[in-house]
């Protein structure tokens, strides 16, 4: 979570202008505002509301990529706070919306981003699921558990077998060695399925006993 910032009264008081601006009606006002307001620091994010993030979802789509770009940044500085409609946009019709979710949800690195994005991975859309792969590889480690829990239970999805063998391959350097090394023997054999799960169970059995340990130290 954002830590929050003391702000002076009379800054309060432009810096909620500017968020409010994020849901006018005219486009340049949002736009000027989105401006404005990455250039800031993170204390704009409590004034936030859900009509602020409704608009900065459908600011996703714009045709413009400097625009598309500043919506991202301010939907990551929200974290948390926006991964509901992240979630809907990553589920949606709308082929742009959900490459742009994805782009955040990999930005915001908790477990419930990194699940939305591993069911990302068994998109119908190629782009969708290369970009999945790419969020998780920048969550890291907070991928790993709900990477081993999905092949636990869907050892028989090319999609998700291929999906995280990439997302493994991506973090394995910067990450537990030991504890990614057998998935991904298993993931390269043959005949995998069965390896795929008996291996990706002992990977989750071994990440949550060390998690216990670590919760009691």
């Amino acid at each position: 979570m954002k830590e929050r910032e003391h702000i002076p009264g009379q800054d309060k008081a432009s810096i909620a202008a500017l968020v409010k601006a994020l849901s006018a009606t005219v486009d340049k006002e949002r736009e000027n505002a989105a401006e404005s307001l990455v250039r800031m620091s993170n204390a704009w994010v409590n004034f936030a509301n859900a009509a602020t993030i409704s608009s900065l979802i459908d600011d996703l789509t714009n045709e413009r990529e400097l625009r598309r770009d500043r919506v991202r940044r301010l939907l990551s500085a929200l974290d948390a706070k926006a991964l509901p409609a992240l979630i809907k946009g990553l589920k949606s019709d709308n082929h742009k919306l959900k490459e742009e979710s994805a782009r955040v949800l990999g930005t915001i690195k908790n477990r419930e981003a990194a699940e939305a994005l591993i069911g990302a991975l068994e998109d119908d859309i190629f782009d969708v699921r290369w970009l999945a792969g790419e969020g998780l590889i920048s969550i890291g480690d907070a991928a790993l558990e709900p990477a081993f829990s999905a092949l636990t239970k869907r050892p028989d999805s090319t999609l998700i077998r291929e999906g995280i063998h990439r997302v493994l391959h991506g973090i394995y350097r910067e990450s537990n060695q030991d504890l990614i090394k057998p998935v991904l023997l298993a993931l390269e054999s043959p005949e995998s399925r069965l390896e795929v799960q008996l291996a990706a169970e002992a990977a989750l059995n071994s990440l949550r006993t060390s998690k216990k340990i670590s919760a009691r130290v």
